[in-house]
């Protein structure tokens, strides 16, 4: 599968070799110059227009090379159809040999002077809270206070169905969260920017904050509606949770620890403690402010934006200020990369996902064919990293470094796409119909020939602890191979949906367990995903901070696909076929230090035709349950003693040799917080 897709990669770099039109952008330019080497262009914006103007005439392919600097993006840098080169030509946009243009979407912080003994302060004009600040190329984390133990709801808050666009069904919920007094100190800046983390097994979950008020011996947080409420109503413990651990973010009286800011737009200063070594005068600061950077928009199915190579470029320093819902914020989910954007049905199958929605990254595109994504650097990201949506079909995403993303480093489909152009029929009598489908009949076309390979993802899902590194919905011939994962909060890779609730069962199958249910529509199994591979990747040190996943972790069905010669270390479950999971062979992986099972497959959520064979591993803790599934011929032995045919699997997992360099600069950061 790689050498197919690099012999594409290698025809589209001969072509390019040769162009008819060489644009040229430097930070020194000016807009108004003709954009050649002696005269180059200043910003991507004006680049991409004077492409334009080429592409009806064009004759051969084009190309655009960015000098080295900084280009600030304020406003996102949209790509159209009339964007996409005619015929089989390509355009790329590429980085000048040996340099490094940043596309930043944050703007300097400057003018940093003493407030106290610990703290510094500067000037800020923004009418939003800020949720990250970026120090001498570190991030830096909103202040927040140790664990709290919430007390219960307060108050109530009703909803009835269809008073907005955002209730679908009827229900109360709390109005806020109570705590105790002495838990927390009286926060008297800005109580609308305070946010509430609360953490259940597999996600974590912000909710913003309306009113904090005092009621005998408890503060009260009055939560943002409807969200609070929204994020109430999600099942299985995943939602909003009254009691239990909370953390509070972003207060001036919380900041009290190193690489901790608070931004108090009130006065529009940003408070910063320094970490030790920091230089507060000479210190490079970075607040982020444009959400997306480059967002690409064919027309799906039958209108692409095509043939498009984007090689060697640096995107970082992007935005996220939560999901705005009516005026009120917070990012609650089911599970890793999705957001609940409405009041609905707590068993959010019913919905058929109707309910949720992918989130934004630097990089965003719908309805694309043929395009490339090499060589790139995308870090420091308020939420994904390149997030492909719907319609994505032939696209490479190889040799890239996507670091410090606080979200997933990389998005592929939607939890939609359980159905491609779902129909009438497919509604549940206690869920919603077609017309709440993001993607209507007809506009809709899941992920097919996407290639991930030999990219290097440290340090990912900084600020949204439950996302996984590498995160795939429903996908057909998605080959995933050669990268390497260091350091990931939950999982290092997700690839599958829809649990086994879209699988057709009409009944349960003899050996269910309790927690089994037949599919939402029995008898319409989803039959979009299949011939799926996840090959010689490395995937250290994950689920650091949350449970009940792995280092390689499916859900639902998907015919014909592998997981081969990966090679797993330091996670809770090494590889998880999680509910629904069937139809896959999982062979010649080499699985260290898996604290509960080196591969789980068990009796929940009918899991069947897993083929678990030949592991190599340091522990005989297999779990492979259920119907038709198998769990044979595995190597127990030392890592201090592997037998060669596994340590052949160790050193060919990863980035292959002539990508090794990506990892060159690394350097481990702070843990997660």
């Amino acid at each position: 599968m790689l050498k197919r897709f690099r012999s594409i990669i290698a025809v589209a770099t001969a072509v390019a070799g040769c162009h008819a039109h060489t644009f040229y952008v430097a930070p020194g330019g000016s807009d108004s110059n003709s954009g050649t080497s002696a005269k180059p262009f200043k910003t991507f914006g004006k680049a991409k227009a004077a492409v334009a103007n080429v592409i009806p005439s064009m004759t051969e392919d084009i190309t655009v090379i960015f000098d080295g600097g900084t280009y600030p993006i304020t406003e996102t840098v949209t790509f159209g159809l009339d964007d996409s080169p005619k015929g089989n030509h390509t355009i790329t946009y590429k980085a000048a040999e040996n340099e490094t243009p940043l596309f930043t979407g944050g703007v300097p912080v400057v003018g940093w002077e003493k407030h106290d003994s610990n703290l510094w302060k500067a000037p800020l004009k923004r009418d939003e809270k800020l949720r990250a600040l970026y120090v001498n190329d570190q991030r830096a984390v909103m202040a927040h206070g140790e664990i709290v133990s919430a007390q219960g709801g307060w108050g109530e808050y009703v909803v009835t169905a269809g008073q907005a666009e955002w209730a679908w069904q009827d229900g109360t919920t709390a109005d806020g969260i109570k705590y105790k007094a002495g838990d927390l100190p009286k926060i008297t800046r800005n109580p609308i920017d305070v946010e509430i983390e609360n953490q259940t097994t597999w996600n974590k979950n912000f909710i913003g904050v309306r009113e904090i008020v005092r009621a005998g011996n408890s503060w009260v947080f009055k939560l943002q509606q409807p969200y609070g409420a929204i994020a109430q109503q999600i099942g299985w413990n995943a939602g909003l949770r009254l009691k239990g651990k909370h953390i509070i973010h972003n207060a001036f009286e919380l900041l009290d620890e190193p690489g901790e800011f608070y931004f108090d737009r009130t006065e529009g200063l940003v408070y910063y403690y320094p970490r030790a070594g920091e230089n507060m005068a000479t210190a490079s600061v970075v607040a982020p402010v444009t959400e997306t950077l480059l967002r690409i928009e064919g027309e799906v199915p039958d209108k692409p934006v095509r043939n498009l190579i984007f090689d060697g470029l640096t995107f970082a320093h992007t935005d996220y200020n939560l999901e705005n819902i009516a005026g009120s914020r917070g990012k609650a989910t089911l599970q890793t990369a999705t957001v609940n954007t409405v009041f609905a049905n707590s068993n959010w199958h019913y919905d058929v996902y109707r309910s949720y929605d992918v989130l934004p990254g630097a990089i965003i595109a719908n309805g694309i064919e043929n395009v490339t994504f090499t060589r790139n650097t995308i870090k420091h990201t308020g939420c994904e990293g390149l997030a492909l949506n719907n319609g994505i079909d032939n696209v490479r995403v190889v040799g890239n470094i996507m670091q410090d993303c606080g979200g997933s480093a990389i998005a592929l489909g939607h939890p939609q796409h359980v159905y491609e152009n779902d129909t009438p029929d497919l509604k549940h009598a206690e869920g919603v119909g077609i017309e709440k489908e993001k993607y209507r009949n007809g506009t809709e076309a899941v992920p097919r020939n996407v290639l991930i390979a030999n990219n290097f993802l440290p340090d990912n899902a900084a600020l949204f602890n439950g996302h996984t590194v590498i995160t795939v919905f429903f996908s057909q011939d998605v080959t995933i191979e050669h990268n390497w994962i260091p350091n990931a909060p939950y999982s290092g890779m997700n690839v599958g949906w829809g649990w086994c609730d879209f699988d057709g069962a009409a009944e349960l199958p003899e050996g269910s367990v309790k927690a089994d249910r037949i599919a939402v529509f029995p008898g319409k199994p989803t039959t979009v995903a299949g011939n799926n591979v996840i090959r010689a990747n490395r995937v250290e040190k994950t689920m650091s901070i949350l449970h009940d996943g792995g280092a390689i972790y499916t859900l639902g069905g998907m015919p014909d696909s592998v997981i081969e010669r990966n090679y797993v270390q330091s996670t809770e479950h090494g590889i998880y076929t999680d509910e629904g999971s069937a139809n896959i062979s999982s062979r010649f992986n080499v699985v260290h230090g898996a604290k509960r099972y080196v591969h789980n497959a068990g009796p929940r959520g009918r899991k069947r035709k897993i083929a678990v064979e030949h592991y190599f591993t340091d522990r005989n803790e297999f779990r492979v349950d259920g119907r038709y599934n198998s769990s044979t011929n595995h190597v127990i032995c030392s890592p201090d003693n592997w037998p060669a045919e596994a340590q052949e699997i160790i050193d060919a997992s990863g980035l292959e040799p002539e990508w090794l360099y990506l990892a060159k600069s690394w350097k481990k950061p702070p843990s997660h917080k």
